[in-house]
C-alpha cells in the first residue's frame, strides 16, 4: 500500500460503508426502484426540486445530534455522506454538458 493510499485508509473505509449503505442497505430498500442511480426517484426529485437533496443531507446531520447509539449516529451520517454525493452526481451532469 503506499503511503497516500494508507493516510486515507479511513476515509476510503467511510465511503464504502456509505456505497453498501446505498447498494445493500437502508438506502437500498426504500430507494431503490431497478433503475441506473441516475434515473432514480430521489435523483429525479433533486432534479426537479433544487436544495432537496442537500436539505436531506442537513436534516439527517440534524437528527443525528439528538440519536444516543453511536451505530444510529454512523447510519445516519452516513444517509448524509449519500445525499451530498447524489448532489454531486446532478452537478456533474452540469458540469459535463
Amino acid at each position: 500500500m503506499d503511503s497516500t493510499k494508507k493516510r486515507y485508509a479511513k476515509l476510503e473505509a467511510v465511503l464504502a460503508d456509505a456505497y453498501i449503505q446505498a447498494t445493500e442497505g437502508k438506502g437500498h430498500e426504500r430507494h431503490d426502484d431497478g433503475e441506473l442511480i441516475e434515473n432514480q426517484h430521489t435523483l429525479r426529485t433533486g432534479r426537479t426540486h433544487p436544495g432537496f437533496l442537500t436539505g436531506q443531507a442537513a436534516k439527517k446531520i440534524e437528527e443525528q445530534a439528538g440519536m444516543d447509539s453511536p451505530e444510529r449516529k454512523k447510519q445516519e451520517l452516513l444517509g448524509a455522506i449519500i445525499y451530498c454525493a447524489f448532489q454531486i452526481i446532478l452537478l456533474d451532469k452540469d458540469i459535463n454538458k
